[in-house]
């Protein structure tokens, strides 16, 4: 009777042992994969900050991920896109804009003076602008990018359609002036853009 008892509680023992063996190796084993799991995450963020950092360097400006994510969503290709980066690093003013899809607060940053709000002027200094300000300089860029050509007439209809991005105030009197956005225009899909200019790009 004794004998049984010794072997069984070593049986028992040898049982415990494996089991815990078992649970060391998974927790281990549970280790190594979140080690794994956070170099990876590291990784990406290394990846990502070095990627942002050579898009200021080529463009002056970090570009919206998510905005082009969007785009492409929209019917826009990678090759458009492509051509959208390539007309930024040549100094198209619309093509930055597209790419970095700026906007400002519209409230809650202070006047300069007695003109109009900081973020007005900040909005002015990234592109986006009330109507009356986009001009031949702006319908040449849009030119260049869509490859078709465009009066002032044209690109104000087109930016009063598509490209309102909220408004701004532009005196001390509050008074709220509409700014338009190339960025918010191209929002709205390849395909809205072709059947506006009729054409094929």
């Amino acid at each position: 009777m004794k004998k049984e008892n010794k072997e069984a509680k070593e049986r028992y023992l040898a049982e415990f042992k494996e089991e815990v063996a078992k649970n060391d190796t998974l927790e281990k084993e549970k280790e190594i994969a979140r080690k794994q799991e956070q170099e990876q995450e590291w990784q990406k963020h290394r990846e990502y900050k070095t990627r942002k950092e050579q898009e200021i360097k080529e463009y002056g400006f970090e570009i919206d991920d998510d905005f082009i994510e969007d785009l492409l969503k929209s019917g826009f290709t990678t090759q458009d896109i492509e051509n959208f980066k390539q007309k930024a690093k040549n100094g198209n003013k619309l093509a930055q804009q597209i790419l970095e899809n700026y906007d400002t607060y519209h409230t809650g940053n202070g006047y300069y003076g007695y003109s109009m709000s900081n973020n007005a002027i900040k909005a002015y200094k990234k592109g986006l602008m009330p109507l009356s300000k986009w001009g031949k300089k702006e319908a040449q860029e849009l030119e260049d990018l869509l490859g078709v050509k465009i009066s002032v007439f044209k690109l104000k209809k087109f930016l009063k359609m598509y490209g309102q991005r909220g408004y701004h105030h532009t005196s001390k009197m509050f008074n709220t002036t509409n700014f338009y956005s190339m960025a918010e225009a191209f929002s709205n899909g390849k395909d809205e853009i072709l059947n506006f200019f009729k054409l094929d790009f």
